[in-house]
């Protein structure tokens, strides 16, 4: 895959991100837009994953498909925890040929996409997607309680 993504955010403002800027790192990458209420609506979520994977190694890349101004405008009112990476081109949307958004693409260490859910990601998808992140991170699962 080849693409690169900027950053106006405010984790890494100005720095790009491609698969190569990827390898050995497990990333979370989350397809949106401010234009998509369903997008919107997830970013608590995501804000969470950040809070709890994050500290564990996750890397997580909101890669918006917007102009620069309207990103630069929501992240003003809305900054998030995270890098946010602007495919004004579409290009990285089509390298991992995802429609519709949102989003979440899972790669691995080596750079393998190990999960997809797209669309209005329900919740199990999401829980899916936290528990191989888990896995990948060598997180052992908490005990069951009686």
């Amino acid at each position: 895959l080849r693409y690169t993504v900027t950053n106006p955010g405010t984790k890494g403002a100005g720095s790009t991100v491609s698969p190569a800027s990827m390898k050995g790192k497990i990333w979370l990458l989350e397809f949106w837009s401010t234009r998509c209420g369903a997008c919107i609506r997830f970013i608590p979520l995501v804000k969470l994953i950040h809070g709890q994977q994050g500290k564990l190694g996750l890397e997580i890349v909101a890669v918006a498909r917007d102009t620069a101004a309207r990103l630069s405008t929501f992240l003003a009112h809305t900054p998030l925890p995270y890098t946010v990476a602007l495919d004004a081109t579409g290009a990285a949307i089509q390298a991992y040929d995802i429609e519709p958004i949102p989003a979440f693409v899972l790669i691995d260490a080596q750079g393998m996409v190990r999960d997809v859910a797209v669309g209005r990601t329900w919740p199990q998808d999401l829980q899916r997607i936290i528990a191989l992140t888990n896995k990948l991170l060598n997180v052992k699962p908490l005990p069951a309680t009686p």
